[in-house]
């Protein structure tokens, strides 16, 4: 059934490209297509699908290291590359949704972010704990915690928070199988793009989505949308587009398009490819980055934010997200590696970490439901960053004589984020500009972040 399964997810998505490709995407045409599936296929070729797909994955690598460089970088084909690519077989990787993994991602955040912008069911241990309460008996958070870990909380507490499906699916692949700096090879193009960086993505269905932290079974399922490529011969940049759709393990495997409320949680990736540099020219970029970086007024905010949040990234933190995302590129590991290879004068804060942190934060009181972001700059490990986050303030439509007068402001205490949270949930749509500065007032991560209520306050909500 599983291999199937894959089958029908597989050419789902071709014909999606399909679609794609001739200016138009008709869903009613891949429910179609999907429908001429037969539903009980025999049991040999069950069998045969799966072993395929197991004998695939565990053999085949995208990168191979012994393959020499481009001789004529001006001769490089753009559009074989591209073809390549978006030809690659598309990925399912299972997960089993245990409540540990968020658990922990919380108490690595709740070691920057201040309190009152942290969220949980159950107070997290800061280390105010004196050695000398060890030998008391449990206190009721403590019941809290286990009775949450055995599945008695509150039915709202199991729902996957906004962000945290990062440190879920983990890459499954062998260590002699990843890239030389430790990525994925599956959205690597080889050759000389041996450099990566997360450019940006979006995310949606994060409120509502199907995925329960339950220990149920989940599925990612991904592939690659597009490839382009920017720049002149010999220094273009490649851009490579994933689309990942998250899951409940047991609605995908009875049908591949679940129906109903809960919608799987839909990401786009954004990765950028740039060629391999020498040490003298790594040392150079860094240079050039350092003076850059020194200048004012980079920052493109026209009104100022409602809010700010000032957090320093420890290295503490940065090892603790990539063991839980298993994430093993060098950039947030191997400092003297990065300045060498890449010219970064220290370790960068990873790409899903800081939208993590944006979502963290705005998710401690909204229910969050989607999210587009652009990376800009790098932000570094034990250097200062802002956080801002400002509501946009939706225009009427014109002519019902309410339009905004030109240099109104809004006024800022309608909009307390300070307030307590109501007893239940509420349903109103807002916009949110986000947006992190490093020290220097550098705009590094700008996105846009759409909620749709307030969240409800949990009952030890007070012990926070």
């Amino acid at each position: 059934m599983l291999g199937h399964i894959y089958r029908a997810y597989f050419r789902g998505v071709l014909i999606r490209r399909q679609a794609n490709s001739n200016g138009h995407d008709d869903d009613n045409m891949i429910i179609r297509s999907l429908s001429r599936i037969p539903l009980s296929p025999p049991k040999c070729y069950r069998v045969a699908a799966s072993c395929r797909l197991r004998s695939y994955y565990s053999t085949n690598t995208y990168y191979d290291e012994d393959v020499p460089p481009f001789p004529d970088p001006a001769a490089v084909d753009i559009e074989a590359l591209r073809r390549k690519l978006i030809s690659r077989v598309p990925r399912m990787t299972w997960d089993v949704m245990h409540p540990t993994n968020s658990h922990l991602l919380n108490l690595a955040l709740a070691g920057v972010i201040p309190k009152r912008y942290q969220f949980s069911h159950f107070r997290l241990p800061d280390g105010s704990r004196d050695t000398t309460d060890l030998d008391e008996p449990l206190s009721q958070n403590d019941v809290d915690i286990a009775a949450w870990f055995l599945g008695k909380g509150p039915e709202d507490s199991y729902r996957l928070p906004p962000g945290h499906h990062f440190v879920y699916f983990p890459l499954q692949l062998a260590a002699n199988a990843l890239c030389p700096d430790g990525t994925d090879p599956f959205p690597s193009p080889g050759g000389p793009w041996t450099r990566r960086l997360w450019a940006g993505g979006a995310l949606s269905n994060l409120d509502g989505n199907m995925l329960r932290l339950r220990g149920g079974p989940a599925v990612c399922a991904e592939h690659i949308e597009s490839v382009t490529a920017l720049g002149l011969p010999g220094r273009e940049k490649i851009f490579v587009e994933i689309v990942r759709e998250y899951h409940d393990g047991s609605s995908f495997l009875r049908q591949w398009r679940p129906r109903g409320e809960r919608k799987p949680i839909v990401e786009r990736r954004r990765l950028v490819f740039m060629r391999g540099q020498s040490a003298e020219e790594a040392l150079e970029e860094e240079r050039t980055r350092a003076v850059a970086d020194h200048r004012s007024g980079q920052t493109l905010r026209i009104k100022p934010p409602t809010f700010t949040v000032t957090i320093t990234p420890t290295q503490t933190l940065l090892f603790q997200y990539s063991a839980l995302s298993h994430n093993a590129h060098h950039l947030h590991l191997d400092r003297e590696r990065t300045l060498k290879t890449e010219g970064h004068r220290n370790l960068l804060v990873h790409g899903p970490l800081s939208v993590t942190l944006i979502l963290a934060i705005v998710g401690a009181r909204k229910r969050v439901a989607n999210m587009t972001y652009r990376h800009l700059a790098p932000l570094y490990v034990d250097e200062r960053m802002k956080i801002c986050v400002r509501r946009q303030k939706r225009k009427p439509p014109p002519g019902t004589g309410k339009e905004e007068e030109e240099g109104e402001e809004e006024k800022e205490e309608e909009w307390n984020w300070d307030a307590p949270l109501p007893e239940h949930p509420t349903n109103k749509l807002e916009i949110w500009d986000v947006w992190i500065e490093n020290l220097y007032g550098t705009l590094c991560v700008r996105g846009v972040v759409e909620t749709s209520g307030d969240r409800a306050a949990s009952p030890l909500q007070s012990l926070q």
